[in-house]
């Protein structure tokens, strides 16, 4: 078949790689140039060829060249693990292969770029039957492919030639393909979806593009011109359907495809699903026609020379609408598995609807036929499971999970044995829905600002709590915290400034009447309002101060290029995302006039979240047994933006309006998790008169010796580098030792027994000796600084911005957490839950579910079954089971909120990675669901669920006594009055079995 379409098209580029081309005729020639060299070194029909290389033109070459000597080809990925290739090369019994370089395999190796593919024009010449060793048939073997077996080895299933006609004709007849068409080949060669491609372009005068996956999977879009393409709905479902031109034929196979995802893909193409196991010549059915989206996505119809059958436990058919086994007859069923005589037996039976002789194949697959005679799949034979006395198929709870409004893609397990089987469900989500957890979020930071601020007046400091003992930071050390910032931001002369998120007003009524104009605005209505009142008050600020109530991200009303001070302080924390974050500075910077400053004030660092989360856990009156568990449970409820220090040195260099960037530690000698965990950044906008000090002096940390006098001596400027940070380098040892095993209270005991020095102490020792410290964040250690020494009065008129830590170009360190993902995960995995629960019976409803970017694929494009992480590993401890309504209301609280289960009235709200924000919600909750308020300081000191039972119930009855079981439930139960009547019915007419429940 290929030598006729090469030679009706000779000079149509027949592969393509990059900028390389083949012709069908080149093509051609080469494969029957190396077909003859096999034929001499022994390859007939029934020999079996290794071909071992990269998917490029020699592969191809070999193929063809197998096929034409009427060798079979044996497909070896190079990507495959040595133990795997071994395996398939002492399977197969192939004494030859094919590769392109030395070494691929232990076998005799034939290297094709040693070959010589000129000489004779006879050998190019096709090869008939008389260049052959004997006759090719087409019940010859063409290929022999390895599939996973259920044993976990895997077996070789043997293709004959017969089948490769009926897999051309179904491509030309169901998915349009027409000569001139391009082919992305991506599959790999191990992979009979590999095979499936060639045939679409190479039998039909098309044109094979080689691509990569990991191309498309990094967002790249696919090689130009491209019309055919076969997908795993895994890989759609982790990359956009823009990868591909508009209306291109995208083939979805190997998977049960879901229907959310195919009608996001057939909105943009014609979606085609296609079925066939390995054994059927890659395909057996197909939809006739391309889906149309909404239309309900199926296995379709058997493709040319193929028959089907549903069939019951008694090979007998089903009818329509019921479910039954799919069995596969036809020319495209392969011979058999290699070497596995019982195996195959027990697959290919006799077909008992087809002439004697015939055979079928028992896929395993459970299908039922529609009215309209498609089929449709349910699931796999060989999946189900029993779970507590209950038969269960995984698929079916997928399928349900699939429709489930935010979800992407399923995936459903079954974890554990025995008696300790339950399922998990993995869910990936929706990309059309990714922007609604940060509105979320956004939304609810407004909600929490208006409380706050409805229940305070005037300037106020309400609302900082330590994370460490819950108790409000104190007054004075907030009033340092809030003069540092404002001497930081009076250190560029503001006179025209611009607030974002002005709060109360702290460093407005601070820094307003040094200025000509102040602008200020805040998410918050209700703290506009409040301060406008005060504002307005005061005749002098009143004329120079505007407000406006818009969110961070607004510029709405506000002048382009005006400002040379713009302050975010102690406000980028509650954005949803970097790249929320991103956009706002974006807007900012066009809002500074040339030479103007973006001041960023009180960003948390993201590389010292791990200490900081296991410096709370330890500080706790009653440490958890596993606090770097607990810890891990706080911190991936986050719902903060941490931002990496590093990150600004990668915006200087992405943005020509930031001149200069100076990352700073927090100023003060107080001892909070503000000073510890906090900095301020001055972005500068171009053109500026500020230089960052690069290429300075440096001096590595060897300790205190000599440093006086070597700032004393010299009147350049000085980094020190290295230094110990006595405020962090505590919590930093204690975390360093929990994952190493310490237990808690030997992590605790290191959090205040560490050495280092106070940031503050630099800038006595600059003082004494004529500099200005800045003391910044180190590039190397989390547990360290820098220390930048200034010369005073050098006379410049130049700034020295201490610049950001560097971050390689090529490091691929995270930058900022998703502060909006806990809340989205949360309420996909509760809307989830809440849809199975409505669609199928309770033992259905999975026991956990995971949240993941993407699920993870194996080299064929398949669900990675055994790559999936487990779900959260429940704390271990062993407690009371939750017994009266309000506390089983309250468990099912506690798992909505926190995503995780909740069973035990002893379970710990905040150690399931419950936060203050996810507490706000439980009051809420508790509202909705026992009609009482309740107060949040309530949830801080009722953590449990027996002792928050208590307390809603005191406050709906203050004097109701708690209930609880009396006495032991007895062995003999008496019956119930529904079972005396049923009791004394049998005994009258006589039920039957009426009411029996099969097993």
């Amino acid at each position: 078949m290929f030598e006729e379409q090469a030679a009706r098209t000779p000079a149509v580029v027949a592969l393509e790689r990059g900028a390389d081309r083949m012709t069908y005729a080149e093509l051609n020639a080469r494969a029957n140039r190396l077909a003859r060299l096999l034929v001499s070194r022994g390859v007939g029909p029934g020999t079996a060829v290794l071909v071992c290389m990269p998917r490029e033109a020699g592969l191809v070459v070999s193929l063809l060249a197998i096929a034409k000597a009427g060798g079979v080809y044996v497909p070896l990925d190079p990507d495959y693990p040595e133990a795997r290739k071994e395996f398939v090369l002492g399977d197969c019994g192939a004494a030859l292969a094919l590769v392109d370089r030395p070494g691929r395999t232990t076998a005799d190796e034939l290297v094709l770029s040693s070959l010589d593919f000129t000489g004779p024009g006879e050998a190019d010449a096709d090869l008939t039957d008389q260049d052959r060793l004997s006759p090719l048939r087409l019940l010859h073997p063409a290929y022999l492919i390895y599939t996973s077996g259920s044993t976990g080895t895997p077996k070789g299933v043997l293709v004959p030639h017969s089948g490769l006609d009926r897999l051309r004709r179904t491509h030309l007849g169901y998915t349009g393909g027409t000569p001139g068409h391009r082919v992305l080949q991506l599959a790999s060669i191990g992979f009979d979806a590999s095979v499936w491609e060639l045939v679409m372009a190479l039998l039909s005068g098309g044109t094979v593009v080689f691509g990569r996956a990991e191309e498309l999977l990094a967002g790249e879009r696919a090689p130009q011109g491209i019309t055919h393409v076969t997908l795993t709905p895994s890989l759609m479902g982790a990359i956009s359907p823009e990868t591909f031109p508009p209306a291109s034929t995208v083939i979805t196979a190997s998977e049960a495809c879901p229907q959310s995802l195919a009608d996001r893909w057939a909105a943009v193409h014609r979606l085609v699903n296609a079925y066939g196991p390995t054994e059927t010549t890659v395909c057996a059915t197909s939809m006739p026609r391309p889906l149309v989206p909404g239309e309900r996505i199926g296995l379709g119809v058997p493709i040319d020379s193929t028959t089907v059958h549903v069939l019951d436990d008694t090979l007998s058919p089903v009818g329509p609408g019921e479910t039954g086994e799919l069995y596969v007859a036809g020319t495209g069923l392969a011979l058999g598995y290699h070497g596995r005589a019982a195996q195959t037996a027990s697959r290919f039976v006799a077909d008992p609807f087809g002439a004697p002789g015939s055979r079928m194949y028992r896929t395993g697959d459970l299908v039922r036929r529609s009215a309209s005679g498609e089929l449709e799949f349910v699931g796999r034979g060989d999946d189900q499971v029993k779970i507590r006395g209950f038969r269960i198929e995984p698929a079916e709870v997928a399928s349900a999970l699939d429709t489930t409004p935010g979800v992407g893609r399923s995936a459903v397990i079954v974890d554990g044995a025995d008696d300790n089987r339950r399922l998990v469900a993995y869910l990936v989500p929706d990309p059309a829905t990714s922007d609604e957890g940060e509105r979320h979020q956004v939304d609810d930071w407004k909600r929490l600002g208006d409380e706050h601020y409805r229940q305070t007046e005037g300037e106020s400091f309400a609302g900082w709590s330590s994370s460490y003992t819950g108790e409000a930071i104190p007054e004075e050390e907030m009033r340092q915290w809030r003069d540092a910032t404002v001497e930081r931001i009076r250190e560029g002369a503001p006179r025209r400034v611009l607030e974002i998120g002005v709060g109360s007003g702290l460093l407005l009524s601070r820094l307003a009447p040094d200025c000509e104009e102040y602008w200020a605005t805040d998410l918050s209505e209700v703290a506009v309002r409040h301060l406008r009142a005060r504002v307005e008050a005061v005749p002098g600020p009143a004329a120079r101060v505007r407000l406006r109530a818009q969110a961070a991200h607004s510029t709405e009303g506000l002048p382009s290029g005006h400002f040379d001070t713009l302050v975010i302080n102690s406000v980028a924390q509650y954005f949803p995302s970097a790249a929320y974050l991103a956009d706002v500075i974006d807007k900012a910077l066009d809002l500074l006039a040339p030479g103007g400053r973006l001041f960023l004030g009180d960003l948390r660092n993201l590389r010292l979240l791990p200490a900081f989360g296991s410096a709370v856990v330890l500080s706790r009156p009653v440490v958890p047994a596993d606090a770097l568990a607990a810890a891990e449970r706080m911190l991936a409820a986050e719902e903060e933006l941490l931002v990496d220090p590093g990150h600004f040195d990668l915006l200087r260099r992405s943005d020509p309006r930031v001149a200069a960037v100076d990352v700073r530690l927090k100023r003060g000698l107080a001892d909070n998790e503000l000073t510890r965990h906090r900095y301020d950044v001055v972005l500068h906008r171009a053109p500026a008169t500020v230089t960052e000090a690069a290429g300075v002096r440096e001096r590595a940390w060897l300790g205190m010796e000599d440093l006086d006098t070597a700032l004393s001596a010299s009147e350049e400027i000085l980094r020190v580098t290295g230094v110990p940070n006595g405020r962090v380098l505590g919590e930093i040892r204690a975390h360093r030792a929990l994952q190493d095993g310490a237990t808690a209270d030997e992590a605790r005991a290191l959090l205040t027994a560490a050495e280092g020095i106070h940031p503050e102490y630099w800038h006595e020792v600059a003082a004494r000796t004529g500099h200005r410290a800045q003391v910044t964040w180190s590039a190397r250690d989390e547990a360290a600084v820098d220390v930048l020494f200034v010369p005073l009065g050098d006379g410049t008129g130049v700034e020295i911005a201490s610049g950001a830590p560097a971050i390689p170009p090529t490091a691929s360190r995270v930058l900022t957490n998703q502060p909006a993902r806990p809340r989205a995960e949360a309420e996909l995995i509760s809307a989830a839950r809440a849809h199975v629960r409505r669609m199928l019976p309770a033992h259905l409803v999975p026991s956990a579910f995971v949240v993941l970017d993407a699920l993870p694929l194996t080299p064929h494009g398949k669900l990675d079954r055994a790559a999936l992480p487990r779900p959260q590993a429940a704390t271990g401890k062993r407690g009371r089971a939750a017994e009266t309504s309000t506390e089983l209301t309250l468990c099912a609280l506690f798992s909505d909120l926190l995503g995780v289960d909740c069973g035990l009235a002893d379970d710990d709200f905040f150690e399931l990675g419950g936060h203050s924000l996810l507490a706000t919600r439980l009051v809420n909750a508790i509202r909705s669901a026992f009609g009482v308020s309740t107060e949040l300081r309530t949830v801080y000191r009722a953590r449990t669920v027996s002792a928050l039972a208590e307390a809603v119930e005191s406050a709906a009855a203050p004097v109701r006594p708690r209930l609880r079981a009396v006495r032991p439930r007895p062995e003999i139960v008496p019956a119930s009055a529904a079972q005396r009547a049923i009791w004394l019915s049998e005994q009258v007419a006589g039920l039957g079995t009426a009411y029996h429940i099969p097993l």
